[in-house]
């Protein structure tokens, strides 16, 4: 009686992948296998090191063809797989300021399984997924996955701590400029300003206007959060000229004057006008006409000071009535008597010039009173009156 066996042949075998450790993938079969022979289709892509090693340098699928010892045969495919897939790696730069002295690096991969390596600028390697720095330059972030394969990416870190500059160009508070626009150069476009100054000034604008002197304070703060401190001073000139004079009198004496004006802490110049005109630029010209006469002091700071000198004129002559009267042999002496409607008058007296009879009288013949009445009483002039009445010749002269 026949009976018939049918077993088909049995393989067990272990098989790695092509990555980038190796470059082909190794199958070993196991010894204890139950086949008889073993095909392989194809003739490249696989080579044979011994009767349970092969080595396929391809990756693809392979058929394997087995024969046992009852010559029963079966057949499977063999997939051989190439792992060359480099990891995914991702960061960001960084910049180091003046408000983030530490900055860390965070490296992502798309493989869990990848050891992690970080190499700073000066050559020193850290193993770790993230790296905290506080110093600037070229970072390299590497991945190596279990498949031998690597990728590196560049992350650059910046240090901007750079505190911003300006100048600031001040003036000088005067009679001219009771205030100013502060300027300054430099780029001002990304930069917050606060300032402050006395009496609780505080401005946020770029170019603040200043009216009052005293010490200031800036600070400028840029987009990199550095600040800097800027003092500056702000002075004031408003030292005004001092004038001052004297209104006077033109007389029948004096047909022209000098105006009297003086002028102290002037370093500018002086506008005398009359009538609204311009006539003098000197301190002290001469005039002769009466008005009021203005007198303009400018300082190089632009204060001034004016002056207004009254000048009169006193042309009038002083009405005058003398009255006369006689020398006889009864009347011995008289009193002339100047009448004038006008006070504070000076007067001048003159007497008559006699021939030889008034020899004596030289001395009284044109002197000069000041009295507007003149007594006649001196032993020449009795002399004199009695001869007068002895010549009636001379009688009622005065």
């Amino acid at each position: 009686m026949w009976q018939w066996i049918k077993n088909k042949p049995q393989i067990d075998f272990h098989v790695d992948t092509i990555n980038c450790l190796q470059d082909s993938a190794t199958l070993i079969i196991n010894r204890n296998s139950k086949y008889k022979n073993l095909f392989i289709s194809g003739t490249d892509g696989f080579l044979q090191q011994d009767s349970f090693t092969y080595k396929f340098f391809k990756a693809g699928k392979y058929k394997f063809s087995l024969e046992s010892n009852n010559f029963c045969q079966d057949s499977l495919v063999v997939d051989i797989v190439r792992d060359t897939d480099k990891p995914v790696l991702s960061s960001k730069d960084d910049t180091l300021n003046c408000l983030r002295r530490l900055t860390p690096l965070a490296g992502q991969t798309n493989d869990p399984g990848a050891v992690l390596n970080w190499k700073d600028p000066s050559g020193n390697r850290y193993q770790q997924k993230d790296l905290t720095v506080d110093y600037g330059g070229d970072f390299i972030f590497s991945a190596v996955s279990k498949n031998g394969c690597a990728d590196s990416i560049l992350i650059k870190v910046t240090v901007d701590t750079i505190a911003p500059k300006l100048n600031i160009a001040t003036d000088t508070l005067n009679c001219l400029h009771p205030d100013f626009i502060v300027k300054h150069n430099g780029d001002s476009s990304s930069i917050i300003f606060d300032w402050t100054g006395p009496g609780g000034f505080n401005s946020k604008e770029t170019f603040p206007s200043i009216s009052r002197s005293g010490n200031y304070k800036l600070k400028i703060s840029a987009a990199n959060f550095c600040e800097s401190i800027i003092d500056f001073a702000v002075t004031e000139d408003f030292n005004r000229p001092q004038l001052s004079g004297r209104d006077d009198v033109l007389n029948c004496l004096l047909d022209s004057i000098k105006l009297f004006a003086n002028a102290v802490n002037h370093d500018g110049t002086l506008e005398w006008k009359l009538n609204n005109n311009y006539f003098s630029d000197v301190l002290n010209p001469f005039v002769k006409n009466p008005g009021d006469y203005l007198l303009i002091a400018h300082n190089r700071n632009g204060c001034k000071d004016s002056l207004i000198l009254k000048i009169i004129a006193d042309r009038d002559k002083p009405d005058l009535t003398v009255l006369g009267d006689t020398l006889d042999c009864a009347v011995k002496n008289i009193t002339l008597t100047a009448l004038s409607s006008k006070d504070s008058l000076n007067y001048l007296w003159s007497g008559p010039a006699p021939s030889t009879p008034l020899k004596k009288m030289s001395a009284f013949h044109q002197e000069e009173f000041t009295k507007s009445r003149l007594r006649i009483q001196e032993d020449a002039l009795l002399n004199w009156i009695m001869q007068s009445c002895r010549t009636p010749l001379y009688q009622g002269l005065f």
